[in-house]
């Protein structure tokens, strides 16, 4: 969810590193292309959980990826309403 407030905000400025990793998402596509995917259906987040590498290996989510890609785009799941707002307290944003 940080990274699509982060690639959708169109107000705030961000640190170096984050804004130059943004300006590579926002040139090479739009944002509207982007979709939430919640973490019991995102591959990415199996490797930040206490898996083995067998486990993880033998994950048909981690090789194929989440099972609605399979399907016709308009079968997937919706990104919700709002994103919310940046946190104040993100530390990857820039004080006015």
């Amino acid at each position: 969810m940080s990274v699509l407030r982060s690639v959708k905000n169109e107000t705030k400025r961000f640190h170096t590193f984050v804004a130059n990793r943004v300006s590579v998402i926002r040139d090479s596509s739009t944002s509207s292309l982007w979709q939430f995917v919640d973490g019991s259906t995102n591959p990415g987040d199996l490797a930040s959980r206490p898996l083995s590498a067998e486990t993880l290996l033998s994950s048909k989510q981690w090789l194929m990826g989440p099972e609605f890609l399979w399907r016709p785009e308009a079968d997937w799941p919706q990104n919700p309403v709002s994103f919310g707002n940046i946190p104040v307290e993100d530390h990857e944003m820039k004080s006015d």
